[in-house]
C-alpha cells in the first residue's frame, strides 16, 4: 500500500509540477480569468458573483471556469475539467486567477498572475492551520505554501480577517480586502424579489408556502453518511401544509438522504450549485456548526441551531474559534421535538441578529464591483 501510494505521490509531482511549469514558461495572456468554486463541483460563492459582475459590464476578459457539469455556466465560456491538461494550460497562462478553496502547492501561479482567493465561508470551525490534529500535517503544509502565494483575500471585516491572517499563516504580501463577500451582494440586489420568484418557481414552490432551509457541516471522517437526526414522517406531520422543507448537505457529504423522494414537505437540494440562492428565499435556517448563518443573518431573519451531538463535534472532529453557546444569534435546541417547537413558535430576536451581523458582516450591494475595481480587473 505505502508503494503504490509513493507511485500515486511522484505521479502526481511529475504530472501536475512539471506540465504546469511547461505551461507557466509560454506566459501570462493578459485578458484570461481563470474561475473555481469548490474545485470545479459548483457554480457558486464569490467566483460566481465576481464572474456575473464583470458580465454585467461586458469586459473584454476572456473567461475560463473549471466545473464537472458544463451546464451550470450558461455563457460562452471556456470550461475545463479538474485536472486535465487544459485545466493546467489555461491555469498557467491566466493573468487572473479566483478560486474559494486552498489548491495543491504543485499549481504555484506564474510570477505574473494576479492570485485572488475567496475563500468560501466564515470560520465558525477551525481552518487551516488552526486545526489541531495530526491526520491534518500533510495536508496543512499543502496549504500553507498555497496561501503564500496569494495576492488578496477577501474578507467580510477586520474580525473576520484577523482570524483569517493567522489560520492561513498570510504575511503582508497578501493583501486582505474588507469590501464583504460578493457572494452577499445577492441579498441586496434591486431586483431581489424577481430572483425570489424566479428561483422558488425553478424548485416548484408555491409561493404561499414558508420556506425552511436546513443546512448542515459535515463531520471530519464521517463524509459517507448524511444522517438527519430527525424522522421525516413526524416533522412531515408537525408542520402540515404551510411549509416546504429544504435540505442541503455539505458538499464534502457524498451518499443521497434516504427516502426523501416519497415525502411531499421536503426537498433535497444538495446539488443545489447556488447556497446564496437557498439563503435568499428562505423564512428559516436551521444550521449546526457550519458558518452559513452568517451570511444569513445579513437577511435578519430566524435561525436555529440543531446541535445533537455538540459535545462529540467539539472532541471528534473539529474546535471552534468560540463559545457556541454564546457566539450563536439564535436558539440551541438538541432533539427534533424541540426543534419543531421552534420552527413552529414564529418569534425570534431580530435585533440580536442583526447586532450579530454587524459585528461578522459588511453591508454593501457592491463588494463584487469593489473586489474586481481593486484587484485591477475593473479599470
Amino acid at each position: 500500500m505505502k508503494i503504490n501510494r509513493n507511485f500515486i505521490n511522484v505521479g502526481k509531482i511529475i504530472y501536475l509540477g512539471l506540465i504546469f511549469k511547461f505551461f507557466k514558461m509560454l506566459g501570462v495572456k493578459e485578458n484570461y480569468i481563470f474561475f473555481s468554486s469548490f474545485y470545479g463541483r459548483q457554480y457558486s460563492g464569490d467566483p460566481k458573483a465576481l464572474h456575473q459582475e464583470l458580465k454585467r459590464r461586458k469586459l473584454d476578459y476572456q473567461c475560463i471556469w473549471l466545473l464537472n457539469d458544463k451546464s451550470l455556466n450558461v455563457y460562452d465560456d471556456i470550461i475545463v475539467r479538474r485536472y486535465s491538461l487544459k485545466h493546467l494550460y489555461y491555469l498557467a497562462r491566466a493573468k487572473y486567477r479566483i478560486d474559494n478553496c486552498q489548491e495543491s502547492y504543485l499549481l504555484k501561479p506564474h510570477k505574473d498572475t494576479v492570485y485572488i482567493q475567496t475563500w468560501h465561508g466564515t470560520p465558525l470551525k477551525k481552518i487551516a492551520q488552526d486545526i489541531d490534529d495530526n491526520s491534518f500535517d500533510e495536508i496543512k503544509k499543502d496549504w500553507l505554501l498555497d496561501s503564500q502565494s496569494w495576492n488578496y483575500l477577501t474578507s467580510p471585516n477586520r474580525n473576520v480577517s484577523n482570524i483569517f491572517y493567522k489560520s492561513f499563516g498570510l504575511d503582508e504580501k497578501t493583501d486582505i480586502l474588507e469590501f464583504g463577500n460578493p457572494r452577499n451582494d445577492i441579498f441586496f440586489s434591486e431586483d431581489k424579489e424577481q430572483k425570489i420568484t424566479k428561483i422558488k418557481d425553478s424548485l416548484g414552490i408555491a409561493k404561499n408556502k414558508k420556506v425552511i432551509l436546513y443546512a448542515p457541516t459535515f463531520r471530519d471522517g464521517f463524509e459517507s453518511k448524511a444522517s438527519l437526526n430527525f424522522s421525516l414522517e413526524d416533522m412531515s406531520n408537525a408542520l402540515g401544509d404551510n411549509y416546504v422543507f429544504l435540505i442541503r448537505t455539505h458538499s464534502n457529504v457524498v451518499n443521497k438522504i434516504p427516502n426523501i423522494e416519497n415525502n411531499t414537505t421536503f426537498k433535497d437540494v444538495s446539488r443545489y450549485s447556488d447556497a446564496q440562492e437557498l439563503l435568499l428565499i428562505s423564512d428559516i435556517l436551521i444550521s449546526d456548526y457550519s458558518s452559513i448563518f452568517i451570511d444569513y443573518s445579513l437577511l435578519s431573519r430566524k435561525i436555529i441551531f440543531y446541535a445533537y451531538d455538540y459535545e462529540f463535534y467539539k472532541s471528534k472532529c473539529r474546535d471552534l474559534y468560540f463559545d457556541f453557546e454564546t457566539f450563536v444569534p439564535g436558539p440551541i435546541v438538541q432533539n427534533s421535538a424541540d426543534l419543531i417547537k421552534e420552527i413552529l413558535s414564529g418569534s425570534f430576536d431580530k435585533e440580536k441578529v442583526k447586532r450579530f451581523s454587524d459585528d461578522y458582516n459588511t453591508n454593501t450591494a457592491t463588494a463584487s464591483y469593489d473586489v474586481l475595481k481593486h484587484v485591477g480587473i475593473i479599470k
